[in-house]
């Protein structure tokens, strides 16, 4: 398992932890998201023998998102961030959500898919 340092100083990235809500208006399924928790993450993008592993259980993870715990969150949940390099928010799937063995219930890992939202009436030809 990848080791990320612990302390406060090193969850240096604000992420917003959303909930899915549907929205069936008309009979059709328009869900939105809507924001829970903004919180302290620290990201470390996946590599070598982490990636290999983390791809055995879901093919797609490419990162590796990790915060202080709450009992509350799942895979249904999503993260938001904005990310300064891109100058685009940018969404994040949480596939899964695992205690950190070294940190006794003080962290969770979280494994997800990073994507960027098109801008809105762009072709995805």
């Amino acid at each position: 398992m990848t080791y990320l340092r612990r302390g406060a100083g090193r969850l240096t990235k604000r992420v917003t932890i959303q909930k899915r809500i549907a929205n069936e208006t008309n009979g059709a399924d328009d869900p939105y998201y809507e924001d829970i928790k903004t919180v302290s993450a620290s990201f470390e993008p996946l590599a070598g023998r982490e990636l290999f592993a983390a791809q055995q259980v879901n093919s797609q993870v490419n990162s590796l998102v990790r915060i202080r715990f709450v009992d509350w969150l799942t895979a249904a949940h999503r993260l938001c961030y904005y990310d300064k390099r891109r100058a685009k928010y940018v969404h994040a799937n949480i596939e899964r959500v695992a205690d950190d063995p070294r940190s006794s219930g003080t962290y969770l890992d979280l494994y997800v898919t990073e994507w960027v939202e098109a801008p809105a009436g762009a072709n995805s030809a």
